[in-house]
């Protein structure tokens, strides 16, 4: 809102915006917001997993893990050509 309105910026044209977690309200005509969606069972499981495993070996070195996330392609950014 910012963007457009305040400033008069033109999204997509001009910048293009990307958010996070895909809330309900991304999709609402009025933000049409482009966002990446990330599969919130998915992380709470593999976070539990790994506590639970530090837990019982503390001595575990640190590990890394790579989720996938989704694009939702809406109205701030351009279709790639």
């Amino acid at each position: 809102d910012g963007l457009r309105f305040d400033l008069g910026v033109d999204v997509p044209g001009r910048i293009q915006v990307v958010g996070f977690d895909d809330i309900e309200q991304a999709g609402w005509a009025a933000y049409d917001l482009t966002t990446v969606r990330q599969d919130i069972e998915e992380q709470c499981a593999l976070t539990l997993g790994l506590l639970i495993h530090r837990l019982e070996e503390p001595r575990t070195p640190l590990q890394t893990r790579l989720l996938t996330l989704t694009p939702v392609l809406r109205g701030t950014t351009r279709t790639p050509t």
